[in-house]
């Protein structure tokens, strides 16, 4: 039984903590400085802070509500269009993360990761936002 409320707490401040960087992520008008992840910066996280899938979701909403704000703040469509892009690959990905969160060794896992972030889309958005 205390393990299971020990694993509430580290879930809950894990989620405040996500919940914190991502406010001051939605606060800032600069894109460069969201991009660049210095609105991110003293964050840390253990990887199996995010075996709950509370947090995975709060990670999921968050990373998309970020890119949403950002979104609206730059002017070029072909960079909106790129992070739109960007956003919707990382929205895939944290799917594939969650449908194996009980086997998160799978190689078909990885394999679906792998296409993502290694396919043509996700490199020309992420030419577009780098350069942008």
């Amino acid at each position: 039984m205390d393990g299971d409320l020990d694993d509430a707490t580290s879930t809950s401040k894990t989620i405040e903590q996500l919940n914190k960087v991502f406010d001051r992520m939605l606060a800032s008008d600069d894109a460069c400085t969201i991009l660049s992840q210095k609105a991110a910066r003293g964050a840390r996280l253990s990887p199996t802070a995010l075996s709950d899938t509370r947090a995975r979701q709060t990670l999921a909403l968050g990373i998309i509500k970020v890119y949403n704000h950002v979104v609206t703040l730059v002017p070029s469509p072909e960079v909106k269009k790129a992070l739109v892009s960007q956003r919707d690959t990382f929205s895939e990905i944290l799917d594939i993360v969650d449908h194996y969160a009980t086997n998160p060794l799978s190689a078909q896992a990885r394999t679906q990761i792998d296409a993502l972030m290694k396919g043509q889309e996700y490199h020309s958005a992420d030419g577009v936002v780098t350069a942008g």
